[in-house]
């Protein structure tokens, strides 16, 4: 009996709790699961509260929304919330330019899953299942983690906001768990896209004989706060170092999405959208450019292919001499033959030139010319 009491205690108490953060989905959902759970010991209580749910409430917040569109004169106040972001929340953030990521077929996999989920969510409540609304995105910097979340905000049609690292870390003790936490419940408030990038800073294990005590704190916040997300928001966490996260952290989020350097066919793709209506321009040149940005992340590319458009549109240079100028100086004699063999492809440039701009010799050019014309000829 007195584990029985212990057992319903801990429901009302996490009933209190998912009230009070005003996350209707999540009290449905729960009361689902207590309908399940409670239908054998306590049938009638069960038959209640599957009864409550069948039927259509209308929130407070609804109310006031119709009462406002009805009467906009009469009701002049502004929304008590916006006031109340805290300094360290940086949102709605507007995105320019560029939106939609380059992904693998296993992250669109993903990506794909993740948003037929949202967008389908009332029939998972009706299964006493919620979507995945947390977590984290791991991989080198410009791979493509914010520029996801951001696609994927406009995908759900959420606002994205992201918290600002510098502003949550205090040197007052305990005041950067407060502020993380602040951030967290405005956010858990209202539907939204939350993006905590470089978690590694905050969250690092607490195992680390460094740590003073304080992101010991702010680790127990997270953990409490990942736990109990509503599943009208979605929060990500981003990291270039895996293994500085407190390993506790991983066993909370819904789900772990692992982003990688460009490769492939990928190259390729990111090349041509960076270039944009210049491609064409560039395009027989494709094989050598693929040389240059060979292990570079999105961002790296995106910087070179720019370079070569801002190059393009001053006419200063042929494309030709936009490329090779940006030929790197390889001391790795595999990857100057690399260069020199491509040039030899796809250029017209003379043998003497492109032994100038790799650094391998003539001889070794001739030799290799000769070898492809037997190869053809064979």
């Amino acid at each position: 009996m007195m584990e029985e009491n212990k057992r319903i205690v801990k429901d009302l108490v996490q009933l209190s709790e998912y009230a009070l953060s005003g996350s209707e989905a999540d009290i449905r959902l729960f009361l689902a699961r207590l309908v399940r759970d409670y239908r054998d010991e306590y049938p009638k209580l069960s038959k209640l509260v599957s009864d409550l749910l069948k039927k259509q409430y209308r929130s407070s917040r609804s109310y006031i929304r119709e009462m406002s569109d009805a009467e906009p004169v009469s009701i002049a106040y502004a929304d008590p919330v916006e006031h109340e972001k805290p300094v360290c929340l940086n949102g709605p953030v507007c995105c320019s330019g560029r939106i939609e990521p380059i992904l693998t077929d296993d992250l669109k996999r993903q990506f794909t899953s993740l948003i037929s989920e949202h967008q389908m969510k009332d029939r998972l409540y009706q299964a006493g299942l919620k979507p995945a609304c947390t977590m984290i995105f791991v991989g080198e910097p410009g791979v493509g983690k914010t520029m996801s979340a951001n696609w994927l905000s406009r995908e759900l049609g959420l606002p994205l906001y992201t918290i600002d690292i510098a502003a949550v870390v205090s040197s007052f003790l305990g005041q950067t768990g407060n502020n993380l936490k602040a951030a967290l419940d405005y956010a858990k408030q209202q539907s939204m896209v939350l993006l905590l990038d470089e978690i590694d800073a905050l969250a690092k294990k607490r195992s680390d004989d460094t740590d003073v005590g304080e992101f010991k704190r702010v680790v127990a916040v997270l953990l409490h706060e990942i736990e109990h997300w509503p599943s009208e928001s979605i929060l990500i966490a981003a990291t270039n170092h895996p293994k500085l996260v407190d390993p506790a952290l991983w066993r909370r989020f819904d789900c772990e999405l692992h982003f990688s350097l460009p490769s492939g066919d990928a190259v390729e793709r990111a090349i041509q959208e960076f270039l944009a209506e210049d491609y064409r321009v560039f395009s027989e040149y494709t094989e050598i450019i693929k040389l240059m940005v060979e292990h570079s992340s999105y961002s790296d590319i995106e910087r070179l292919m720019l370079r070569f458009r801002r190059a393009l549109a001053v006419g200063s240079m042929t494309p030709l001499e936009i490329v090779t100028q940006a030929i790197p100086v390889e001391h790795n004699r595999t990857r100057r033959l690399s260069y020199a063999k491509q040039l030899l492809k796809t250029s017209k440039l003379s043998q003497h030139r492109i032994s100038v701009l790799t650094g391998v010799s003539r001889d070794t050019l001739r030799k290799y010319k000769a070898q492809q014309r037997w190869e053809v000829n064979d």
